[in-house]
């Protein structure tokens, strides 16, 4: 794990950038790493940035949509029905090709 996933997970990672205040009232993402719920993690918004998320080859499922974006997410969580809610389920999956 590296040091900032570390550093987040202690919750000792401050943000220093400008919208910090606004974007500290929208949902915390619950991001489900693919493991059907034993490797969950607590994020907030403004760290997904830094995630590797939107990767090729990768899925992120939100509310039951597919987010291809950051900015996506943002967008999404910004939305009346979400951004009152106190964290948003992320489900990242891998996928893998085959044949």
């Amino acid at each position: 794990m590296d040091a900032y996933r570390l550093k987040c997970r202690l919750g000792k990672e401050k943000s220093t950038k400008r919208g910090s205040r606004k974007m500290s009232k929208l949902p915390k993402l619950k991001v489900n790493w693919g493991s059907w719920g034993k490797n969950v993690e607590i994020y907030d918004l403004e760290q997904a940035k830094d995630l590797p998320l939107f990767n090729s080859g990768t899925l992120v499922v939100v509310e039951d949509q597919v987010i291809n974006s950051y900015e996506e997410l943002v967008q999404l969580a910004t939305e009346e029905r979400y951004k009152n809610k106190e964290s948003l389920e992320l489900l990242v999956v891998a996928a893998i090709g085959g044949g």
